[in-house]
């Protein structure tokens, strides 16, 4: 979120080293990024490029993002491709991201929105990781292992909803969030030691999130 943030968006910063009754008590200070408010109307949109190169990992990202305004309603939608390759295992992963939502200002003191997003794999994702053991006795080798782990991920596509909503009545202001989140993740591996199948494991993970948080604020 915060790479897809540019800086022109920012109004202010605000460190809360008192973050309040609204934060856990283990919270020691919050950072508040307070956004500009959209103005103009019609179509617009954003690119974003990302390549890092190590010695032998690079890793790239493409990202799309459009938006549509028309009176107070922003309709938005977003498309992110990433590519990266491991040296280790010479394999190349990819993953492609979308999302879609609105943001709607009632007026001045009142706005809401929800934002749906998904990511899944490019592909199945394998890994071939192995290694040797070797035990010395009295300066003779005395015993010799060798070991090979392959690993195969499935692609599941992952899902989450955010909805929001905030508002100012009077000296009073209600602010709401609440989230949805749900993965599967899907895995099998086999262990060969010296060259015998000795393991095998199949498994699948079904994970689901539910949160959500009011918060209501005014003097006393």
């Amino acid at each position: 979120e915060l790479k897809r943030l540019s800086a022109k968006d920012i109004l202010k910063a605000e460190i809360v080293t008192v973050p309040g009754a609204q934060y856990s008590s283990k919270t020691n200070a919050v950072i508040r990024l307070r956004a500009v408010r959209k103005r103009g109307q019609g179509l617009s949109g954003s690119l974003y490029s990302e390549y890092m190169q190590g010695r032998y990992s690079p890793h790239g990202y493409e990202d799309v993002q459009l938006n549509y305004r028309t009176g107070g309603l922003d309709i938005f939608g977003e498309v992110g491709v990433g590519l990266n390759r491991s040296h280790t295992t010479k394999t190349l992963g990819g993953e492609i991201l979308m999302n879609a939502g609105f943001n709607y200002e009632i007026s001045e003191k009142q706005s809401l929105g929800m934002r749906y997003e998904t990511i899944n794999m490019i592909g199945n994702n394998y890994t071939h990781s192995w290694g040797a053991t070797d035990v010395w006795e009295d300066g003779k080798l005395t015993e010799s292992m060798g070991v090979d782990l392959f690993s195969k991920r499935k692609p599941h596509w992952s899902h989450s909803v955010n909805a929001y909503y905030n508002g100012d009545f009077g000296k009073w202001n209600i602010n709401f969030n609440g989230d949805f989140y749900n993965k599967v993740s899907q895995r099998s591996q086999t262990a060969i030691n010296d060259g015998q199948l000795d393991a095998e494991s199949e498994s699948k993970v079904r994970s689901n999130l539910y949160a959500a948080k009011l918060v209501v604020s005014g003097p006393l």
